[in-house]
């Protein structure tokens, strides 16, 4: 929770942000307003994971995740910071395409998480080089 003259200040979700990272985004912008993030241990929330995406594969969800990263990182990091962070996720990426690749062909395809996740690596692959490639005028860093 978040005080409301916390959101008139900072503003609130990043409509930029389809699924993954808003959180983070919004978190880190209420850090760099100055306002101290507490955690409140008499209060328990549940948190549900993949409750709104469970019956989209595993492989859309990485894209999706990989878009929220790209954007989170340049619009919270300096454009050398950026292209490091970047870079280190595509070679990262590429290793772990290689192993799902592998992965699939041992088991036959028979491993569904495993075949969604390596049909859409190429696709996770093209999102980082782009965002690595060219920095997108939305996600221009406001500082």
């Amino acid at each position: 929770m978040i005080r409301r003259e916390v959101g008139n200040r900072v503003g609130h979700f990043d409509p930029g942000y389809f699924f993954y990272y808003e959180d983070t985004d919004l978190l880190t912008k209420i850090r760099e307003a100055g306002y101290e993030l507490r955690i409140v241990p008499e209060v328990t929330t549940v948190h549900r994971h993949a409750t709104s995406s469970h019956n989209v594969n595993r492989g859309q969800r990485s894209v999706w995740i990989n878009q929220g990263f790209c954007r989170y990182v340049w619009k919270h990091y300096a454009p050398s910071s950026a292209r490091l962070t970047i870079g280190v996720a595509i070679m990262i990426t590429s290793v772990e395409l290689i192993f799902q690749w592998f992965g699939t062909v041992l088991t036959f395809g028979l491993a569904r998480s495993l075949r969604q996740r390596a049909s859409a690596g190429p696709a996770v692959v093209a999102i980082l080089v782009k965002a690595l490639a060219r920095r997108p005028a939305e996600m221009i860093r406001e500082k």
